[in-house]
């Protein structure tokens, strides 16, 4: 489980490939798991990132607001699999009422 204080999950920089990120718990980041350009390979399956950033945050700086799930890899370099959050970029997930979330 990770909480709070900007600590979310990141696969970042070339040569962060090919890794499993599965049934973690991210909540009350700037982002749940933020994907940078260049990572590839990497499976993302079975996890919870929900307010991600937390709510006082959305409100506050909707500029550079974040993501539960923050992609900036090429479409298709990743595998996500049965996440759940509320808000992503350039990913799939769905909410816990099992409908798509829609992404940015």
């Amino acid at each position: 489980m990770v909480q709070g204080n900007n600590f979310d999950i990141g696969v970042e920089g070339t040569g962060t490939n090919d890794n499993v990120v599965e049934e973690n718990i991210a909540f009350g980041n700037s982002n749940g798991l933020f994907l940078t350009a260049g990572v590839q390979g990497n499976i993302i399956s079975g996890n919870l990132f929900i307010g991600n950033p937390s709510v006082q945050v959305s409100v506050d700086h909707i500029p550079d607001n974040g993501f539960d799930i923050k992609n900036l890899a090429t479409a298709g370099d990743n595998t996500f699999r049965g996440n759940t959050c509320f808000t992503s970029m350039n990913a799939p997930c769905s909410p816990l009422g099992g409908q798509a979330a829609p992404h940015r």
